[in-house]
């Protein structure tokens, strides 16, 4: 009875951790793609010193982030993440359109990061 017990106590845990993990990522999740939304905004509607502060947050809250998710992720599937952020202040600082296409990779990125990580049932079983 005490081997059921114990047994039941390590589900309940790493279920418990498996939930607590996706709230995280989630939550870190939406706060970056709204940094992200607000760079963008700031770019089309032509101010580019508050753009290039709020694309210097993006990078920090990436790091910040890179550093907290890495242990739930493998870090090959942040590396790409990585190199698109790095590229977001080079591209506004030359006006490119690309900034836009890097800032939707990215948003893309950190959506296909959740839902690889969501116990989906066919993943499960």
């Amino acid at each position: 009875m005490k081997r059921v017990i114990i047994c039941s106590i390590i589900l309940a845990t790493i279920i418990t951790q498996s939930i607590i993990s996706l709230a995280i990522l989630r939550h870190k999740n939406n706060e970056f793609s709204d940094l992200i939304d607000q760079a963008v905004t700031l770019n089309q509607s032509g101010q580019q010193d508050k753009a290039l502060e709020k694309t210097k947050e993006v990078y920090d809250y990436w790091q910040d982030y890179y550093k907290k998710i890495s242990f739930l992720i493998q870090s090959s599937k942040l590396d790409n993440i990585s190199y698109s952020v790095a590229k977001l202040k080079p591209l506004l600082e030359m006006d490119s359109e690309d900034f836009f296409a890097e800032c939707s990779m990215i948003k893309v990125g950190i959506i296909v990061i959740y839902d690889s990580e969501y116990p989906h049932f066919y993943s499960v079983f």
